[in-house]
């Protein structure tokens, strides 16, 4: 069921990234300028009282189709009008319907062209447009160009050495490529960069674990690799807007423990890594689905790792109890519709635990040509509390170890500058100062 497969993985995927691209939206968002407030001003104004500068227009509707899920709720809450707060969420449902229907279409081609091994890579570019419009790299253009070629080399590559392997090999793998996309892709945490491109990775490397991978499919891959350069690229150009001078190897020579970004980095890479080789270790089955959970768990910047845990355990059980419930109803037919309504559903949510429990249903869906109805929602249900309960435990011996390498090195410092007479008497103050 290659397309409920996709819906399920787009709408993941843009759960994941929602907060961080309202977060840049809000923030690149020029404030009213004097000549504006005052046109505001006598357009609205009557009677001689006085009208609010910062009165909320709702913008055209082409515009609000730009518009993440979470502004336009929070537009449709700050205006009055009943007809306007209508239309802001009709433009809330085009704008998710024609995500949808371009996703379907896109990777339906792709996936036609290049074959269903290639169906994950054709997900990955789809994400990659969708954030690509709003969210680049904070680099110089000429940057960010070098940084998609090295991402989509990853995305594409990188998990060609997952299939038939070793669980160790596969660790090794895993930790270093996550660790380079968040390097060259997560310069800025805040963009939500990191949790996009680490979700497209798990996406990816979790759909070839133990899959027979041909020298056609390699060909195929390579020849996809080139095209999504093309594309993500132009798409890129056409949509860049923040400029700045800074540039890949500023980047590259921050990197240190000592730097939160890199810890972000780290905690995010080698977490994911460590939760899915224990999973895999301990027999369970639906990897993809851990490595998902440690995504959504350790890549969002900001936000407790804690509370992300309880969120998912919750509402993942209530999709998958409603799930196990409805599904024996529900005719072979009516699976594909389904699918697309959840994800429509899903789209429209800016909660986090609501987009879980939406997209367990296209998860499962999926799953079930694999596993019957038991199997698969018993795996749902284990691999997501124990991919989110590791993540946490995880986060936690993270921090611990964060917190005394920082203490070691102040003190290794504090020490040094007492033992060192030449720092002592470089810092005297001369006399007469």
């Amino acid at each position: 069921m290659p397309f409920n497969e996709a819906l399920a993985a787009i709408h993941a995927a843009n759960a994941a990234h929602g907060e961080g691209l309202s977060t840049l939206t809000a923030a690149n968002q020029p404030p009213l300028s004097e000549a504006r407030v005052h046109e505001e001003w006598k357009r609205t104004s009557k009677g001689g009282t006085r009208v609010s500068a910062h009165k909320v227009v709702v913008p055209p509707f082409n515009e609000r189709l730009e518009m993440g899920v979470g502004e336009l709720k929070r537009l449709a809450k700050r205006v009055e009008k009943p007809q306007e707060k209508a239309s802001i969420f009709f433009s809330l449902f085009v704008r998710d319907a024609l995500t949808v229907a371009f996703a379907v279409f896109f990777i339906t081609i792709l996936t036609s062209i290049f074959g269903y091994q290639a169906s994950s890579c054709a997900i990955g570019l789809f994400v990659m447009i969708l954030c690509l419009r709003y969210a680049a790299f904070n680099f110089n253009p000429r940057s960010n160009v070098i940084v998609i070629a090295l991402s989509i080399c990853i995305l594409t590559l990188a998990p060609l050495f997952v299939a038939q392997t070793s669980p160790w090999v596969r660790f090794i793998v895993n930790t270093t490529s996550l660790m380079s996309l968040m390097v060259l892709t997560a310069d800025n945490p805040r963009m939500g960069n990191g949790g996009t491109y680490g979700f497209i990775y798990c996406f990816s490397a979790g759909m070839m674990y133990d899959v027979q991978i041909t020298y056609v499919d390699i060909q195929l891959r390579v020849l996809l690799m080139f095209i999504s350069f093309i594309i993500a690229t132009h798409i890129y150009w056409r949509h860049r807007f923040i400029k700045t001078d800074r540039t890949l190897k500023d980047a590259l020579g921050e990197i240190s423990l000592s730097n939160e970004k890199t810890q972000y980095h780290v905690r995010a890479a080698l977490g994911i890594s460590l939760v899915v080789l224990l999973c895999e270790l301990l027999g369970f089955k639906r990897i993809l689905w851990v490595g998902l959970v440690a995504n959504s768990m350790l890549t969002p910047y900001g936000l407790k790792v804690r509370d992300r845990m309880w969120w998912r355990i919750a509402f993942v059980g209530l999709g998958t109890a409603i799930f196990y419930l409805t599904f024996p109803m529900i005719p072979p037919a009516l699976y594909v519709p389904l699918s697309i309504t959840m994800s429509l559903c899903c789209g429209m949510c800016s909660k986090y635990y609501w987009t879980q429990m939406f997209n367990t249903f296209g998860a499962l869906l999926v799953s079930i040509s694999v596993l019957n109805l038991e199997e698969a929602t018993f795996w749902r249900l284990v691999d997501n509390a124990c991919g989110a309960i590791f993540a946490f435990l995880f986060s936690l011996a993270f921090a611990h170890a964060i917190d005394a390498y920082t203490k070691h090195h102040k003190d290794a410092d504090k020490n040094k500058f007492e033992q060192d007479p030449l720092l002592e008497s470089e810092l005297k103050i001369p006399a007469g100062l």
